[in-house]
């Protein structure tokens, strides 16, 4: 309970420090919110996929698991998968059809703080999963290990980065690099250190990048605690071609999703909301409020992938775990769909 104060009070100077980044935004209604599904009070979602037949596949920090959460309704969430030997499953990313790489790893949501050379990644084929509409499982997913990362500090954000060689790439939000994992072979190394992805000096938890995602061979990343949005450009094997661009001072961002032209879906979890930032770097806050339960403790975002929600923003949410609305009010970690009506 002592750390978990400590933990608020540090992100309550950070909002202050903050505040005129996320109050600046100018405020977007999207069109409408729902709730797709509000798991119980103390589950952190952390990260979100989007599987080809629409269904979300969302990881938790509070356990080691991936969970299948169906948009339309028509099935419970389903346990896809739970990893040994860690606490929390992190960052997902599809590498080939309907098989995604996972981060799982020790990091605690009770102390904020994590164990070096405990994290692995692993490659989880749902294509031949199938669960009951109660959530039960018919047949279950295919999990093997791609590889442990013995110098992972806190390894966290994941993205696709070639299809062909199996290339993903990791934030390490502890040691403030990106890494490179080939998912076939299991080779890996830091492809990119550089000065604005570093943690905070002084921050707690120790937190730099964070979200991480590819778009027009461009790296975007976020830094939660220097309350950045940035862009490097990269080559096709993942190396920087020139310095770090800093888009938007944008709160404290976690992950995001980025559509076709290039606007950015930022989750803030600490200040509650959803924020657009446009490829020129305005932001406008679509969801939520710092007083708002709505995305309360938001943390990742992707669109829909069918005819139906290619529309919808699906975002993660801890319910407001770090940071609990009017310091008293916490929700359930959610899956939330936001309907931008474009």
């Amino acid at each position: 309970m002592y750390q978990l104060k400590t933990v608020y009070v540090a992100l309550l100077g950070l909002l202050l420090h903050s505040m005129l980044a996320i109050t600046a935004a100018i405020s977007h209604s999207a069109t409408s919110t729902h709730n797709v599904w509000e798991f119980p009070n103390g589950t952190w979602v952390e990260n979100i996929a989007v599987r080809t037949n629409g269904q979300l596949l969302v990881t938790f920090i509070s356990s080691p698991v991936v969970y299948q959460v169906d948009p339309f309704g028509a099935k419970k969430p389903a346990l896809v998968h739970q990893f040994p030997d860690a606490l929390a499953a992190l960052g997902i990313a599809e590498v080939q059809h309907d098989v995604f790489a996972v981060i799982s790893g020790n990091w605690s949501d009770k102390t904020f703080s994590g164990t070096t050379g405990s994290f692995s990644v692993w490659k989880v084929d749902v294509r031949s999963f199938e669960s009951r509409a109660d959530g039960s499982i018919i047949s279950p997913a295919t999990v093997t290990k791609i590889s442990d990362i013995p110098d992972g500090v806190f390894l966290n954000g994941l993205t696709l980065l070639d299809k062909k060689t199996g290339a993903i790439l990791i934030s390490d939000a502890g040691a403030g690099v990106v890494l490179k994992v080939n998912t076939i072979s299991g080779e890996h190394d830091v492809i990119i250190d550089d000065p604005l992805m570093k943690p905070k000096s002084g921050a707690f938890p120790v937190l730099g990048i964070n979200g991480i995602h590819i778009h027009d061979s461009f790296l975007y990343f976020t830094n939660t605690f220097e309350n950045t949005f940035n862009k490097v450009q990269i080559h096709s094997d993942g190396t920087a071609v020139g310095p770090t661009v800093t888009i938007a001072h944008d709160g404290l961002g976690d992950d995001f999703a980025i559509d076709a032209a290039g606007n950015a879906y930022v989750t803030q979890g600490g200040g509650n909301t959803v924020v657009e930032i446009t490829a020129e770097g305005a932001e406008f806050v679509i969801a939520g409020n710092l007083n708002s339960t709505v995305v309360a403790g938001s943390t990742a975002a992707q669109f829909g992938r069918t005819v139906f929600d290619r529309n919808v923003l699906y975002v993660t949410t801890n319910g407001g775990i770090v940071a609990p609305v009017d310091e008293y009010i916490i929700d359930g970690g959610k899956v939330v769909a936001i309907d931008l009506g474009v």
